[in-house]
């Protein structure tokens, strides 16, 4: 079963998500707060297959966040999710460019949407992979 790390601090995106993963048969880890080293510890330790992480977060900037994510050497290869309200073009066209694979606004697309697209860009990958 793929693992996925999800950094979210708000219970009421957190929660919702980590039931709609398991029922879509993904293990999940919910990371709702801390300083990005931290994070990058918490997520190194638990070796997840994908990460899903918000912009907004109470001690750490997302977007240094995720650069740092990129940045290292054991977790530069894992694909990150971003699934955020942020709206901003400019932001999302950021994310990218830093480092995460895909972008979504929580505005834009629904929990249950962005689980389905999420899933079928897993099976993509997987199918992708093979092939190599």
């Amino acid at each position: 079963m793929d693992k996925v790390f999800v950094i979210e601090n708000d219970i009421n995106i957190a929660h919702p998500l980590e039931a709609n993963l398991s029922l879509n048969g993904f293990n999940s880890f919910i990371f709702a707060d801390g300083e990005a080293d931290e994070i990058i510890q918490k997520i190194i330790s638990y070796d997840p297959q994908y990460i899903i992480a918000d912009l907004v977060l109470p001690k750490t900037n997302g977007l240094e966040l995720i650069e740092r994510i990129k940045l290292n050497t054991e977790l530069t290869e894992l694909p990150v999710f971003i699934f955020t309200r942020v709206e901003n073009p400019l932001i999302k066209s950021k994310c990218l460019q830093i480092g995460a694979d895909y972008y979504f606004s929580s505005a834009e697309i629904s929990l249950t949407d962005f689980i389905e697209k999420f899933k079928k860009i897993i099976i993509n990958r997987k199918k992708n992979n093979s092939i190599c």
